[in-house]
């Protein structure tokens, strides 16, 4: 009597502890189960038909609904699992796909342990299941984003280490630009230098033309007014037949066509001069005073001071305060 009445509070516990866990297991929004140690289904909360598309009783009825609708490419996991729940008594966990009643593929979380009374009897397995779908997704897109933003980092460093070597390759090439740029700046500069040296040297050259040119007209010049025309004025004037006459006229005349391009400046105003006022012009050039031109001609200074006047005069600089012998020298640089 005593132990049929143990039975009845045994059992009353038993349908007390599993109404208690069907009001608890209705209300979760996890997809909740009891397994009977005979393997049949003998709860299943709400929450099923909402992340299946099936309704409870249809586990309810068929024992091995759910491993039914496990996807295949999971089902042999799935069935491992099972087969290793039986024997175990600690929680065990597995992720696996199904496959729901629209034909939509979810990702399910699934965790079970073993259930026993208070007297060690075993109850069946409870347990439960959550919609990982969603992580599922969320993962996948953030493996997606991480390998879209490895590969742009890839195609960066790609393009930095190309841009690294372009430039590199420009900063070597505007090196060797800089450098030739360089080598032909110094080129130029040592041409430059030697142009300018030879532009001294032609300047030179040339001034030394001109004058020796001058003084050589002027020495001609000279020559013919001290040499040749004092005896042609003697010619002209001596007893001379017609004849002789006319080859002293030819002669003058031939003499003035061979001076003639040598009458420039100075020359020219030396053609006007009297013998010895083209030598006391040449002394004064020299830079020789009155009286050293005097003593160098053996003439009184008065008589230099007089040719001076007469150089002035017919240089047209009589009454200007000019210096004599800087006009000379500067009207012989310019015209000869």
């Amino acid at each position: 009597m005593r132990k049929a009445l143990n039975a009845m509070k045994a059992e009353q516990w038993f349908r007390d502890s599993e109404q208690q866990f069907c009001t608890v297991a209705d209300s979760s929004c996890h997809w909740e189960c009891w397994i009977a140690p005979d393997g049949n289904c003998i709860y299943a909360s709400p929450s099923c038909e909402r992340i299946t598309g099936y309704h409870a009783n249809e586990f309810l009825q068929d024992a091995v609904h759910l491993e039914r609708i496990v996807h295949p490419d999971d089902h042999a996991r799935f069935v491992r699992h099972i087969e290793d729940a039986l024997e175990s008594r600690i929680i065990l966990s597995i992720n696996f796909r199904i496959i729901t009643r629209s034909g939509d593929k979810h990702w399910i979380s699934h965790s079970c342990q073993a259930i026993y009374d208070d007297n060690g009897n075993f109850r069946g397995r409870r347990a439960s299941n959550w919609d990982l779908t969603a992580q599922k997704w969320v993962g996948k897109a953030l493996e997606r984003a991480h390998h879209e933003s490895a590969k742009c980092v890839e195609e960066q460093k790609t393009e930095l280490t190309r841009a690294r070597k372009e430039l590199k390759a420009e900063i070597s090439t505007r090196k060797r630009a800089e450098r030739s740029l360089e080598k032909i700046r110094a080129d130029l500069e040592l041409k430059t230098s030697k142009l300018g040296e030879a532009n001294v040297a032609l300047k030179v050259l040339l001034e030394q033309r001109i004058e020796d040119k001058s003084e050589l007209g002027e020495t001609i010049l000279l020559n013919v007014n001290e040499l040749i025309l004092p005896l042609l004025e003697k010619l002209k004037k001596s007893r001379l037949d017609s004849r002789q006459n006319v080859y002293v006229s030819v002669i003058e005349s031939n003499l003035n066509e061979i001076i003639a391009p040598l009458v420039r400046g100075l020359s020219r105003i030396s053609w006007k001069l009297t013998p010895t006022e083209i030598q006391v012009t040449n002394l004064v050039k020299q830079g020789k005073t009155t009286k050293e031109i005097a003593e160098f001609l053996n003439l009184a200074k008065s008589t230099i001071d007089f040719h001076r006047n007469n150089i002035r005069k017919k240089l047209g600089i009589r009454n200007r305060k000019t210096n004599l012998r800087t006009y000379l020298l500067s009207i012989s640089k310019n015209h000869f």
